[in-house]
C-alpha cells in the first residue's frame, strides 16, 4: 500500500498493489478536509479565563453560604473583638498618631515604584533613547521622594 498526494489535488490517493506480477491498481480517493483552527483573539482568551475565575469564586461563595455553618448572633458574638483581649473602656481609646500614617504612605510609595520599575524593565525590551529618558525621570522622582523622607525625618520621628 502506498500513499501519495498529487500536487494539483487536495484529496489523498491510496494505491493498492493486488498482485506481485501484475500492476492492477485501484485508486481510492479519500477527501481529507482538515479545517485549520483559526487563531483565537487574545481578548477572548482573557475573557474566558476571567469568566472561569469569577464563576469559581461565585460557586465557592454560594457553596459556603448553602453548606457552611450558620452561627446564631448573640451579645458575645456582636461584641467588638480586640485581638483576644478584653475590650477596654471607650474613654481610654486614643487615635493612632499621624506619624505612622506617613511611614505607611512612604512604604506604599516605594513599594509601588519598585513594582513599576520591574514592569518598565520588562516593557523596555528594545532599549531606545526615549525609554532610557523615562527611566532617568523615574529614578529622579524616586530619589527626590527619598530625599524628602530623609529631610522630613519621617523615619526618626516614629522611633521617638
Amino acid at each position: 500500500m502506498q500513499l501519495r498526494r498529487a500536487a494539483s489535488q487536495r484529496p489523498l490517493s491510496l494505491t493498492f498493489d493486488l498482485h506481485q506480477g501484475t500492476r492492477r491498481c485501484v485508486a481510492l480517493t479519500v477527501a481529507l478536509h482538515k479545517e485549520r483552527a483559526k487563531p483565537v483573539n487574545p481578548y477572548v482568551v482573557f475573557l474566558l479565563y476571567l469568566g472561569a475565575i469569577l464563576s469559581f469564586v461565585f460557586v465557592t461563595l454560594l457553596m459556603n453560604r448553602v453548606l457552611g455553618p450558620k452561627p446564631v448572633a448573640s451579645s458575645v458574638k456582636l461584641e467588638p473583638f480586640e485581638c483576644g483581649a478584653e475590650p477596654v473602656d471607650s474613654r481610654n481609646v486614643r487615635p493612632i498618631a499621624v506619624k505612622y500614617f506617613g511611614v505607611a504612605v512612604a512604604f506604599i510609595l516605594f513599594d509601588l515604584e519598585t513594582v513599576f520599575l520591574f514592569i518598565w524593565a520588562v516593557g523596555a525590551q528594545p532599549l531606545t533613547g526615549f525609554m532610557l529618558f523615562t527611566f532617568f525621570i523615574f529614578i529622579f522622582l524616586l530619589v527626590l521622594v527619598l530625599l524628602y523622607v530623609y529631610k522630613a525625618r519621617l523615619l526618626e520621628e516614629v522611633t521617638q
